[in-house]
């Protein structure tokens, strides 16, 4: 039986594991499952059981990757939009105070002027605009 055992593990593994480590677990087969199952058996259940699990690995960490990059991505555009709205916020309150500015200054002039100075510069604008345009 040694004989058998030793040359099982030595023909099957092709050099890849120590034969000590194969002939100790063939050691706690049955005899009546170690017949029918070599050690060659063994090593590609643990080939198979490795590459598997390699593959489950590798695509957990590519989907939790993916999903990593979207919620960045998700993150950047909601602070673009944060920005571009404020910015847009913002013209438009100095869009407003500009405004109420020029109408302060109208009114301010309309109060302080008599009616023919008033229409002679409107009258005044109304050339310039028809004379640069026409």
């Amino acid at each position: 039986m040694p004989l058998r055992m030793c040359r099982n593990v030595v023909y099957s593994h092709n050099g890849l594991f120590m034969t000590g480590v194969l002939t100790h677990t063939y050691k706690h087969i049955p005899h009546s499952f170690q017949q029918n199952f070599n050690t060659y058996d063994i090593i590609n259940i643990i080939i198979v059981v490795v590459v598997v699990v390699a593959v489950v690995v590798v695509v957990i960490i590519i989907i939790i990757i993916i999903i990593i990059i979207i919620i960045i991505i998700i993150i950047i555009i909601i602070i673009i939009i944060i920005i571009i709205t404020t910015i847009i916020i913002i013209i438009i309150i100095i869009i407003i105070i500009i405004i109420i500015i020029i109408i302060i200054i109208i009114i301010i002039i309309l109060l302080r002027t008599d009616t023919n100075t008033i229409i002679s510069i409107f009258t005044t604008t109304v050339i310039m605009f028809i004379y640069d345009y026409l």
